[in-house]
């Protein structure tokens, strides 16, 4: 499934409790990636996280492992993506 911002990631989750992986970017219209993790965590929702960003800063990779992302990295290196999806769905 696909959302075009935090918001509507949000109500998909809300309606589909069985989604067993979220990738999302951090920067997003109406709701971000974090504070989509964070409704996320309020709501209960166990799917594994993976966030992307364009902005690769120390401080998002720690914020975004502290509110339950396996992995942060940047969204333009799309062999990481498919590496780290493939390790998630292997383990799954």
């Amino acid at each position: 499934m696909c959302a075009k911002d935090g918001y509507e990631a949000m109500e998909t989750l809300r309606q589909n409790a069985d989604i067993d992986l979220v990738v999302s970017d951090i920067d997003m219209p109406r709701l971000d990636g974090f504070g989509l993790m964070e409704e996320m965590t309020k709501l209960g929702h166990k799917a594994r996280r993976l966030i992307m960003t364009g902005l690769l800063h120390e401080e998002r990779v720690v914020r975004g492992k502290q509110l339950g992302a396996e992995r942060v990295f940047k969204k333009f290196d799309f062999m990481d993506v498919f590496k780290e999806l493939g390790i998630i769905v292997t383990k799954m």
